[in-house]
């Protein structure tokens, strides 16, 4: 559904939708590929995390929702987590960060057994919303939805997307049986939303 890509000399690059060039400015969803990439063997170890982490947020505490706060033995992830900061900052300039802001990573864990893909955004929760693809399969997607569009994106291992808390998203389902790993990551500032976009 992507076949435009609108070049930004920060980095980042606008995704464009088919329909036109505006509604690559109206959803701002900002792509940086090789955000994050690791070996095979830190990648084993990572995900060994992740399942520590799934096993005792998800399956035996059941926390709320569908991603589990990724608490153990998450040094990557906090630094993880300020790379985004300092990414976000390139994009939308100077911004406060709100107290209440979380400096947290969940992860979305999903296989072809095992999978809940919901409609939903980030309105209540964040400012900007970014997602760390750290193990996709071929033909994994998200899509976003503007209007009565639906737009397919289809991310890379190591790439973080950014996007406003209002943009309505789903991950789409997976048909791979290796498990698929995305770190969200929220950010809470005083500005509104509207104030950073206005700024870009």
């Amino acid at each position: 559904s992507w076949t435009k890509v609108l070049s930004r000399t920060d980095g980042c690059s606008y995704k464009c939708p088919w329909i036109s060039e505006y509604f690559a400015v109206e959803l701002k969803i900002f792509s940086i590929k090789n955000f994050c990439k690791l070996n095979y063997f830190d990648r084993i170890k990572t995900n060994r995390i992740l399942e520590k982490n799934y096993k005792k947020y998800f399956l035996e505490q059941k926390c709320d929702g569908y991603n589990f706060p990724i608490k153990d033995d998450s040094e990557f992830f906090d630094k993880l987590y300020d790379r985004f900061l300092a990414k976000a900052a390139k994009v939308f300039g100077q911004f406060t960060i709100n107290p209440e802001n979380k400096k947290q990573c969940y992860c979305y864990r999903s296989n072809i057994n095992d999978q809940v893909c919901e409609r939903h955004n980030h309105i209540n929760t964040s400012v900007i919303n970014a997602v760390y693809y750290h193990q996709v399969s071929k033909g994994d997607s998200i899509s976003f939805f503007l209007g009565d569009y639906e737009h397919k994106y289809y991310p890379e291992n190591g790439e973080l997307i950014m996007f406003p808390n209002f943009l309505d998203h789903k991950p789409n389902p997976t048909k791979s049986k290796r498990n698929r790993y995305s770190i969200n990551m929220e950010l809470n500032t005083y500005e509104t939303i509207e104030n950073l976009l206005d700024g870009i």
